[in-house]
């Protein structure tokens, strides 16, 4: 009999969720980096921004980060009911886990808004204060994300035996689950209650 896929396609779509925010990311974390690196001159430094690149690079991120959160949850929920597996539950609490600081990247950018408000005001303001809690609130998500890409592609390689990691192997989900097996399984049960 043909073997049914398990969890083969929530490594395939978490393998590319992440590998999408991961790029996202990266392209949001470099543009901030050249922008700190500007020496103060912002204005300057925004003006020679490729916008459709950091608009782009800002979707991937959005969208990658929304989507590795949705997969973390089918995974969490995966290993609650269907395989409990150490590397689910790692990928899926990785996933959350950059969520969390992806909301809190956007919590930072909501308190920088509200400063340049408060600056209009009267108040004291630094730019160097603002691109910076961003910057590593960014760097954060950019960690969290590389972590999450290598656990899902090492995952991915072990279970199509592309890499072998023995230590790995009795932590990993299963790739395919044999139809004959259950039925045999079926077979000795109905012989057991027979007898």
């Amino acid at each position: 009999m043909k073997p049914k896929l398990k969890y083969a396609p929530f490594a395939i779509a978490s393998a590319i969720v992440s590998i999408i925010a991961l790029i996202g990311t990266y392209i949001v974390y470099s543009s901030l980096n050249q922008l700190m690196n500007g020496e103060g001159d912002y204005f300057s430094t925004l003006s020679e921004f490729s916008i459709s690149s950091l608009s782009n690079g800002a979707k991937l991120f959005g969208f990658g980060c929304l989507a590795v959160a949705v997969v973390s949850l089918i995974l969490i929920v995966y290993f609650i009911f269907e395989e409990r597996k150490l590397s689910i539950i790692v990928t899926g609490i990785v996933g959350i886990i950059e969520f969390i600081l992806f909301v809190h990247f956007f919590d930072t950018i909501g308190s920088a808004l509200s400063n340049i408000g408060s600056y209009l005001f009267g108040s004291d303001f630094s730019y160097n204060d603002i691109i910076g809690s961003m910057h590593s609130s960014l760097l954060l998500v950019l960690l969290a994300s590389l972590i999450g890409t290598v656990i899902n592609i090492i995952i991915l390689l072990q279970m199509y035996h592309v890499i072998h990691i023995s230590f790995l192997q009795p932590y990993m989900p299963s790739l395919q689950k044999q139809i004959q097996t259950v039925v045999e399984e079926a077979k000795q049960d109905e012989g057991g209650e027979s007898q």
